[in-house]
């Protein structure tokens, strides 16, 4: 099942490729760092974020349903 962040981030790097007429991009997502492992992790105060790359190839004969199941994995 696609998530509504898979739609975002599959919009986006649609129109990042469109607009710089490049097959290949990549754009940064951001995650939470805020571990349940951490003792006490719930009184502690701060940015716990991590940014990551996301990678997305676009090609026009690809299926869209098959190519956000891709980027979603």
């Amino acid at each position: 099942q696609l998530t509504q962040n898979t739609l975002v981030q599959g919009a986006w790097a649609l129109l990042l490729s469109s607009l710089s007429r490049r097959e290949d991009v990549v754009f940064g997502v951001v995650v939470s760092g805020r571990s349940a492992q951490v003792a006490e992790v719930e009184s502690m105060v701060g940015l716990f974020i991590n940014t990551l790359p996301v990678r997305a190839t676009i090609t026009a004969d690809a299926e869209l349903t098959i190519w956000l199941k891709q980027l979603q994995a």
